[in-house]
C-alpha cells in the first residue's frame, strides 16, 4: 500500500528506489519524524524501533518478482548486471 501512495520518484538504480522506500516506510510507520525531532534518541530508535532496511528491501524485491511492482524499463536489467559483476569479482578472489 505504501508503494502505491508514493510520490513519483525518478531513479536509475534499484538501490536508489530502496533507499526512498526505506525512508518513506520509516516516516509512515516507524515514527521517523519523532526520532529526528529528538536527535539524542535517534540511535535508540534506529536500533530498537526502526524496521530493518533489509526487510524492506526484500519486500520490494518480492513485489518486483511477482509483478506487483514493475520498475522502469532497464532498471531491473542494470541491477541484475551489477549483481552478476559483483558475484564474479567475489568468485575471482
Amino acid at each position: 500500500m505504501l508503494v502505491a501512495r508514493l510520490e513519483p520518484f525518478n531513479y536509475t538504480k534499484m538501490s536508489q528506489f530502496d533507499k526512498h522506500i526505506i525512508i518513506e516506510y520509516w516516516r509512515a510507520y516507524d515514527g521517523l519524524a519523532r526520532a529526528l525531532a529528538e536527535p539524542s534518541t535517534f540511535r535508540e530508535w534506529f536500533v530498537g524501533t526502526a524496521t530493518n532496511p533489509e526487510l524492506i528491501r526484500r519486500a520490494r524485491q518480492w513485489l518486483v518478482e511477482r509483478n506487483y511492482l514493475i520498475p522502469p524499463k532497464g532498471i531491473e536489467d542494470r541491477a541484475q548486471e551489477s549483481g552478476d559483476r559483483w558475484r564474479k569479482t567475489v568468485k575471482a578472489r
